[in-house]
């Protein structure tokens, strides 16, 4: 997923088992730019998280929607700056 008004990639990776159309989590991953880190939470279609990089920690808390139809996804991306930590 790329960020509206940004050139920065937002990856997202869920690993677990399909469970009514959705996925019950066993492992994660998640970037931003060149900041990694994981997923903090799964709830429906919210996904919140945490990426650390050479600026420092971002958490980030995302409100998405899947089309099924056409494996399209949007979506809102917020995120608080944590420099320093």
């Amino acid at each position: 997923m790329e960020l509206q008004g940004s050139n920065t990639a937002l990856v997202v990776k869920l690993i677990g088992t399909p469970v009514n159309g959705g996925v019950s989590m066993t492992s994660s991953s998640l970037a931003l730019g060149s900041a990694q880190g994981e997923v903090s939470a799964l709830d429906g279609s919210t996904i919140q998280g945490t990426v650390r990089g050479p600026q420092g920690r971002i958490d980030l808390n995302m409100q998405l929607s899947i089309d099924q139809s056409t494996g399209s996804i949007s979506g809102i991306v917020s995120g608080t700056s944590r420099n320093g930590q």
